[in-house]
């Protein structure tokens, strides 16, 4: 088949941009950790200790793949999107035979991650460009809020961190609210900037937190839309 017949195309895979934050039905939600086969997603059948919540289409998934130790799971709960970054992965450890610490999830991270890992467990937790739930009457359903900080620090290890990054203001200053009033968490670093076509053309080489803003499918679309993007990881406190 022709290579350009055989390519994965994200607009056969295209889904509402936002659903329920408290969706549960027809996702992976296992019982418990013991109950979670490694195997079936990651050949060395380890457990993943890096996290990418709401990981989209995967552009940020892939790349960090290369720069992390261990596994890497991505988990989304639109089935739509999460069937691409299957996919995709599938197509490159078969025919590149790369990107075997990645894999995939569909389910819900802010009800279910306690089913999935067991305390101080994780290395690095990935909350980038959430959905930012503008209506007072829904921001109980951001994914980083006040009730779900202690889930975070619950699972990471000792000196584990917790990155974050959005094109919006208030939800930038509202999440590093919620960290740092926990007292759970401390600000490594921080960063505010303007992206354009200029910024992405200078960096060719990205570090691991300028992934986080700059390497990811929305980081792309805030240069379009706002253009500016704000960023942060914190370290937990142990």
């Amino acid at each position: 088949m022709p290579e350009k017949e055989n390519k994965i195309k994200k607009k056969n895979f295209r889904c509402k941009a936002h659903v329920s934050s408290f969706k549960t039905d027809g996702l992976c939600v296992p019982k418990s950790p013991l109950n979670v086969k490694w195997g079936d997603f990651f050949e060395d059948g380890k457990m993943p200790v890096n996290i990418d919540i709401g990981c989209g289409y995967g552009r940020f998934l892939f790349n960090a793949s290369e720069k992390i130790k261990g596994n890497i799971l991505g988990i989304e709960m639109r089935k739509p999107v999460c069937n691409y970054v299957s996919l995709k992965l599938e197509k490159m450890k078969n025919e590149n035979k790369t990107h075997r610490n990645v894999s995939v999830v569909n389910s819900n991270a802010m009800l279910f991650l306690p089913n999935f890992f067991t305390k101080a467990s994780l290395e690095n937790i990935f909350i980038l460009f959430p959905d930012p739930h503008f209506k007072k009457s829904k921001q109980k359903g951001r994914v980083l809020c006040a009730q779900t900080v202690a889930i975070y620090e619950f699972l990471l290890k000792e000196n584990g961190k917790l990155y974050i990054s959005t094109d919006v203001k208030s939800l930038f200053d509202d999440m590093k609210r919620d960290l740092l009033d926990s007292k759970m968490f401390k600000e490594v670093a921080c960063i505010s900037m303007k992206l354009d076509e200029k910024t992405f053309e200078e960096k060719k080489e990205l570090s691991l937190f300028e992934m986080t803003y700059m390497g990811t499918d929305e980081s792309s679309r805030a240069g379009v839309k706002t253009g500016n993007v704000y960023a942060s990881f914190f370290s937990v406190l142990k």
